[in-house]
């Protein structure tokens, strides 16, 4: 068969008229860069248990490539090693591998299943941007990070839960995600890029358990996850007894803000649980919600209770 093999590298192979499926010798330790570029024929590739590394670009353009398997000596996949396999489904990542690097798996649109190694600490930028078939993914409780762009134009998510070992979404993450419609972001994130989901599901129901100070993403502002966390919190939502703290805070300096929202009774009923309306207050919103009879009854016992002659 076509390979080129130098010093245990497997520097190129070439397609041979009629072979769809290639076994890579034993004596490669390493896969390089562009060893396989535009090897639009082969849907199968075996790799032996002597390769290590599979270099930057190594499979791109392996358009008809349906299989896989990575075996278990594999400590490193560099950055865009399948770019544009559209033809792979799934792909299991072995557990020697730390980081799911720079656009690994970028314009894999038929990759529908994905197995990520709680050894993986890191999903860099465009990891897996364009997987438009992805529809869902487990993000293991060893990642710290999640790179720019690494999930954009994953179409067919619909939910994500952020495990708590995060503490970084870098901007516009989950870019374009158009069925994205619920997601889970702990208070362990604490760096937030300034547009993690923009584009995605008008309906999204984000569900933040962190501090609001640490929320700068565009896409709701502090004030929307401000009623967010409300909400949250009055339906029974646990939340750490810091962003408790940090959120009554936030909210009891930015409560005038909130005042046109007092309509909305869960908001009101915050307010007045966490004692955050003044006298000024309570008569401004007795006055402004005049004709609302649930929210002039609670405000009434509310003045009475603690703003009236003898409290």
């Amino acid at each position: 068969m076509g390979f080129e093999i130098e010093n245990g590298v497997l520097e190129k192979y070439t397609e041979s008229e009629g072979v769809t499926e290639v076994v890579i010798p034993d004596s490669v330790t390493r896969i390089g860069d562009r060893a396989f570029y535009g090897c639009k024929s082969l849907t199968s590739i075996t790799i032996p248990d002597s390769v290590t590394i599979i270099g930057s670009g190594a499979l791109w353009g392996c358009e008809s490539l349906i299989s896989i398997t990575l075996p278990a000596s594999i400590t490193r996949i560099e950055s865009g090693a399948f770019i544009w396999c559209t033809s792979l489904t799934s792909i299991t990542i072995p557990d020697s591998v730390t980081c799911i690097e720079r656009s690994t798996f970028r314009d894999c649109w038929s990759l529908a299943s994905v197995i990520i190694p709680n050894s993986v600490t890191s999903i860099e930028s465009g990891a897996f941007e364009n997987c438009s078939s992805l529809e869902s993914i487990t993000i293991p409780n060893s990642v710290t990070s999640i790179g720019s762009r690494a999930f954009e134009k994953c179409s067919s998510l619909t939910s994500i839960t952020i495990p708590d070992s995060v503490t970084s979404i870098e901007n516009l993450a989950f870019y374009l995600c158009k069925g994205l419609e619920s997601i889970t972001i702990p208070d362990s994130v604490t760096s937030i890029g300034n547009q993690i989901i923009y584009g995605c599901s008008e309906k999204i129901n984000v569900k933040y358990m962190g501090s609001l100070k640490n929320w700068n993403c565009k896409d709701f502002s502090k004030l929307e996850m401000a009623c967010m966390f409300i909400k949250l919190y009055l339906n029974g939502e646990k939340f750490s007894d810091d962003v408790l703290k940090a959120n009554k805070a936030y909210i009891k300096l930015q409560r005038k803000k909130l005042f046109d929202k007092a309509d909305n009774i869960d908001i009101l009923q915050y307010l007045v649980n966490e004692k955050l309306l003044d006298t000024e207050d309570t008569d401004m919103l007795l006055e402004k919600l005049i004709e609302n009879s649930e929210a002039t009854a609670i405000l009434s016992e509310y003045k009475e209770k603690h703003f009236s002659s003898g409290n």
